[in-house]
């Protein structure tokens, strides 16, 4: 504290100071400008003593001339702000840490999440060879024999709701495979699949031996009867039996078809009825359809 009028310190933290008059070149001009002003002020001015720099703050009280200082070291003065700023640069640097981390985590979370994508698409694409494997024919694309007792295990069907089974049996397969070649032989399995699936449309289609199909529908009776399921096997096996265009020319190929009608539960017997009415029924001829009601058989 400093009296404005005579510029000697009335107060300093040096006991030594207190009487005598400042020489701080700052302190001198403040003082002559609040002597000649006489009214309330405030400030600050930084100062060297020492080779040292100080900031002062200063407030001037009139009533008595007097001048109160609190002044430090700049470093003291800056020291706070000073560690907030190197908090702030480590929060910085953690932060890009972090981000560094977690982009890394991320890249690795990525490729960890395409891998397991890639695998479970390996695995559907496995899954899927497998089923074909086990339930389709490969050539056709038609369920196979196995996929017929699969797919009847559990089916337990009302006679009001019975299953018809139509089977055709291409006549002398072996023969035509020896006579034309096994390309030839393979184009009339898939030929009669393509020829099946336009007449019986909305059915299944198995092929339940190297030489036979067996096409598989559900049927209300109240709405479709047992003549025109007839009709329409009648109609593949004319088209089955009419010249074909293959590739070695026009051919006939023939044919052998049964019919069955089946409620209740189902299983693998129905193929073995069928085929039984093909080769050992003494009525079955070409061009004929024998039919058979397995409900009524049972009775």
């Amino acid at each position: 504290m400093i009296n404005v009028n005579d510029n000697k310190f009335i107060f300093n933290n040096d006991p030594k100071m207190i009487g005598k008059i400042t020489t701080n070149k700052n302190i001198l001009a403040i003082c002559r400008e609040l002597s000649s002003e006489g009214t309330n002020k405030e400030g600050s001015f930084q100062y060297k003593d020492n080779g040292k720099k100080y900031i002062s703050i200063y407030s001037y009280i009139p009533k008595y001339n007097w001048i109160l200082m609190i002044d430090d070291s700049k470093d003291e003065v800056y020291a706070l702000s000073k560690t907030m700023r190197w908090y702030m640069a480590i929060f910085a640097v953690a932060i890009m840490v972090l981000t560094l981390i977690f982009a890394y985590l991320n890249n690795k979370q990525e490729k960890a999440n395409q891998k397991l994508a890639s695998t479970i698409i390996k695995s559907n694409k496995t899954k899927e060879s497998l089923y074909t494997a086990m339930f389709k024919d490969v050539l056709t694309d038609v369920n196979n024999r196995i996929a017929f007792s699969m797919d009847f295990e559990e089916v337990n069907t009302p006679p009001s709701h019975p299953y018809y089974f139509i089977m055709y049996n291409i006549a002398n397969f072996s023969d035509i495979n020896s006579r034309y070649g096994n390309d030839i032989g393979d184009w009339l399995l898939v030929r009669t699949v393509d020829i099946l699936n336009q007449v019986f449309k909305n059915c299944k289609i198995y092929r339940s031996g190297s030489d036979e199909f067996i096409i598989s529908m559900i049927v209300d009776d109240s709405d479709k009867k047992q003549k025109e399921i007839l009709e329409d096997a009648t109609d593949a096996y004319k088209r089955l039996t009419a010249p074909q265009s293959t590739p070695a020319g026009k051919i006939n190929f023939g044919f052998k078809a049964a019919a069955a009608k089946k409620s209740g539960k189902i299983n693998t017997s129905v193929i073995t009825v069928l085929k039984d009415m093909i080769n050992k029924d003494a009525q079955a001829s070409f061009g004929h359809i024998n039919y058979t009601d397995m409900d009524e058989n049972q009775n």
